[in-house]
């Protein structure tokens, strides 16, 4: 876990300026949001170079005897963009990193529960619940609902 100095950091340099508290959900959001627009920029920035360079001198430019190679190096790191998202997604984002676990969870090497949710974690409101071979038993906010599965629900699970 980061410790309580770097969160008290963050929160005060994402609302130093509009003096407004975000969650912490919300600061990692932007953070993410940042890192992939500052990759993408940094990927396409040479390649933007090279034809803004190649427009006022093509001569000395393209002439180069490592033209080509030039040319294919600032093309390979701009398409490579498109290659950086999944990894930063899945570093910063806990949802992303489970539901790309669920999907590759064939492999051998990622392990997975069978009872491990992709989907966000059950709301605070729910005071508890337990399931059985039956059904399913819910109580959120002092109400409770009961759900029941027939036979033939259950004969036909994936």
């Amino acid at each position: 876990m980061r410790s309580s100095l770097m969160q008290q950091w963050d929160r005060f340099w994402f609302t130093s300026c509009c003096h407004v508290y975000y969650s912490n959900s919300s600061i990692q959001v932007v953070k993410m949001m940042i890192l992939v627009v500052v990759i993408f920029a940094t990927c396409w920035l040479p390649v933007h170079i090279y034809f803004l360079l190649g427009r006022s001198y093509s001569d000395v430019l393209y002439s180069h005897p490592n033209a080509r190679e030039i040319y294919m190096a600032v093309f390979w790191l701009g398409m490579s963009n498109s290659m950086y998202n999944p990894f930063i997604y899945c570093w910063l984002n806990d949802r992303f990193r489970r539901g790309f676990r669920k999907a590759l969870r064939w492999l051998p090497c990622f392990k997975w529960a069978p009872g491990e949710r992709v989907d966000s974690q059950r709301p605070a409101t729910l005071s508890g619940t337990y399931s059985t071979s039956q059904g399913m038993k819910l109580m959120r906010n002092g109400s409770e609902m009961t759900t029941t599965v027939e036979e033939s629900m259950l004969e036909n699970k994936l």
